[in-house]
């Protein structure tokens, strides 16, 4: 399993990815970036183009789950936080979010970008218990962004 983690934020990282990539690819270096830095920028691209602002977005908190390779496939999770400017121009509360990633033999899949909603109501098989789990924590959270160094979490209300 490996785990990445990062922290960008907002328009000046994504400016300064793209005049990297430019700059790696012009120099012919730009297979030397690592999977992970790919993944992330590419599951960050994809999380944004769901937002009201997607040039507002600012990113914390993420990291890469891959699960152990199978046929020359690393099957995994981009996990993390984001934030924008929400209709009233102010920017809207962390919300968690996760990304389906399958990378290997030249394939970089990126799908099921999930963005967590603002309720956090516990699913009805949790919710009498101590750790109530919301439905985005039941079926994507808990289940693809935890490992040894990421916990479950249990938010319920």
């Amino acid at each position: 399993m490996t785990i990445y983690t990062w922290a960008r934020n907002g328009k000046k990282s994504q400016t300064f990815l793209k005049a990297l990539g430019l700059a790696l690819s012009l120099s012919g270096l730009h297979g030397c970036l690592n999977q992970e830095h790919r993944v992330l920028a590419s599951a960050e691209h994809h999380v944004a183009s769901q937002l009201l602002d997607p040039d507002s977005a600012r990113f914390s908190g993420g990291y890469v789950v891959f699960r152990p390779e199978a046929n020359g496939y690393r099957h995994g999770k981009v996990c993390g936080y984001v934030s924008a400017n929400n209709s009233f121009g102010g920017y809207a509360p962390k919300a968690r979010s996760t990304v389906t990633v399958i990378v290997g033999n030249g394939v970089h899949d990126i799908s099921n970008v999930q963005i967590e909603p603002p309720d956090y109501l516990a699913t009805a098989e949790s919710s009498e218990t101590d750790q109530p789990e919301t439905i985005f924590e039941a079926v994507y959270w808990n289940v693809g962004c935890v490992d040894d160094k990421h916990p479950p979490m249990y938010s319920g209300e």
